[in-house]
């Protein structure tokens, strides 16, 4: 009989904070490692962010269904190349995409999903857009990195939100989610 070898649990949690601190400090100061899932949108990469069980892989998930490419969930990489474009690039899980997913696209948009009534598709400053990411705790491994390396993510973030139209998109039923997808920019 074969048999499986499995981390323990605590040992498991450290090795993916580790990976994500890493990832983290790969992109520091061009970028920095959100807890989003992320769509292609009219060839833009979408992000979805939320807080955990907060319909992010739903929402790629559904949309997957219907049409649109999944790029990943759980955490996704937006960095400026040295070309000084924004791009979303897949990391950690990607559970939906059967085939080969694009390793990078150009970042259009940024969604913050709420569940719940009335369904709207609502655009938000830029300020607002970086308080939710910063405060709301958007960011993988970003309170596990050392201030010093936490000020160059928060400079990124900034940039990304002043660069690329933000909205909240509130949603109750499955079916809506993609028609006021088709209302962003």
């Amino acid at each position: 009989m074969k048999k499986e070898f499995s981390l323990p649990r605590e040992r498991s949690i450290q090795m993916r904070k580790s990976i994500l601190r890493a990832q983290a400090r790969a992109v520091s100061g061009r970028g920095a490692v959100f807890h989003a899932s992320a769509i292609t949108h009219k060839q833009k990469g979408v992000l979805f962010l939320a807080p955990s069980g907060g319909g992010k892989s739903t929402a790629a998930a559904i949309l997957g269904i219907n049409g649109f490419e999944i790029l990943g969930d759980d955490s996704t990489v937006v960095s400026k190349g040295t070309d000084n474009i924004w791009r979303v690039i897949p990391c950690a899980s990607w559970k939906w995409h059967a085939g080969k997913r694009p390793d990078s696209v150009k970042l259009g948009t940024l969604v913050f999903l709420e569940k719940g009534y009335p369904e709207l598709l609502e655009r938000i400053t830029p300020v607002y857009a970086s308080y939710r990411i910063l405060h709301k705790n958007q960011l993988m491994a970003y309170l596990d990195l050392p201030e010093d390396e936490r000020s160059p993510q928060r400079s990124s973030v900034m940039e990304i939100c002043r660069s690329f139209p933000s909205y909240i998109l509130r949603y109750s039923r499955q079916e809506v989610l993609r028609s006021l997808i088709n209302g962003i920019e």
